[in-house]
């Protein structure tokens, strides 16, 4: 995927309807389980992308973003134009089926598909999440597998990594960030938990490599493992590089300061010409920030009761915007 050129990234969140009931979700809100919160119609998103006049690329992430009822076809329609990715629980077979047959895979730069060992209790369920993996790289996509590596994990992940490696499927453990059982993460890793964590991050670059496009743009757990990073002071290009494009299209610069850019559906959103020094404390989508901030990004010291609150708050924040 060297070969993308696109004007804005778009960490869009199309649903908030999700057919798991995962403990560890960040969204807790009423909308995960009511499905009049699918997601917008599909010509009002497409319209809202193309008629920014920009060329974007497109994460796509929920809820659970297959639930969306014309969801191939929004995808379909968006690659006209612009580069997609999927965050996705791989869950709904007819959908995933119809998107490997008519998306073009030079369009998509990756689809994240999570394990959520929580939700998929047996053998069988990690056998039919495996074969939906490689129809996708069969039919040329990128498709990358993950586990939330939740506390405690230490005795699970390995059995359940060698059952994936066994299927050429190489599993991934995602940092936990945020409140989980009245802690804050990922400061309420264990040493353990944490030299696991990059020990299997370390096994993917060797298996890998470290120019594959998901691993060095995306999943780069290893670097902010130990605690949160803040990039206060720093030029960050939130709003001008990257935005957040919540359900109904309102745009936010990022999930941590939630600053609003206008709606993208209605044609109010204005990009940002240029980047702005961030003034977060620690920032709160950092898999972003560590590709559209620019300098080191600073450990922010572990301050477990301050942690918690702070976690508790951003969560009520992203239950009401601004």
């Amino acid at each position: 995927m060297d070969g993308m050129q696109y004007d804005l990234f778009a960490d869009f969140h199309i649903n908030r309807f999700c057919n798991f009931d995962c403990s560890y979700c960040y969204w807790q809100g009423p909308e995960r389980h009511d499905p009049a919160h699918r997601g917008a119609e599909r010509e009002r998103i497409v319209s809202g992308f193309n008629g920014s006049g920009l060329a974007w690329f497109i994460h796509i992430t929920g809820g659970e973003p297959f639930l969306h009822p014309e969801f191939v076809d929004v995808c379909r329609d968006l690659a006209q134009r612009h580069y997609i990715s999927i965050n996705t629980n791989l869950s709904t077979p007819n959908a995933i089926a119809r998107f490997a047959d008519v998306m073009p895979p030079d369009r998509v730069g990756y689809l994240h598909c999570s394990y959520h060992m929580e939700i998929r209790k047996g053998e069988a369920d990690r056998k039919t999440f495996a074969e939906r993996v490689k129809l996708l790289r069969a039919k040329g996509f990128s498709a990358h597998v993950s586990q939330l590596f939740l506390p405690g994990m230490s005795e699970a992940f390995p059995a359940l990594f060698e059952r994936f490696r066994k299927d050429g499927i190489l599993l991934r453990p995602k940092v936990l960030k945020g409140v989980y059982g009245y802690k804050a993460y990922p400061a309420g890793y264990t040493q353990t938990e944490r030299d696991m964590i990059r020990d299997y991050v370390e096994r993917s670059r060797e298996n890998i490599g470290d120019k594959d496009f998901f691993d060095a743009f995306f999943f780069r757990e290893d670097e902010f493992v130990d605690c949160d990073l803040s990039f206060k002071g720093q030029p960050c290009r939130a709003g001008s590089g990257f935005v957040v494009v919540l359900p109904n299209g309102d745009v936010l610069t990022c999930l941590g300061m939630l600053k609003p850019m206008g709606n993208l559906f209605d044609g109010s959103f204005k990009r940002l010409s240029q980047p702005v020094l961030c003034a977060a404390n620690k920032c709160a989508s950092i898999r972003f920030g560590l590709c559209f901030c620019d300098g080191t990004p600073q450990p922010v010291p572990d301050r477990p009761l301050l942690s918690f609150t702070e976690g508790v708050v951003n969560r009520i924040k992203r239950l009401f915007p601004r």
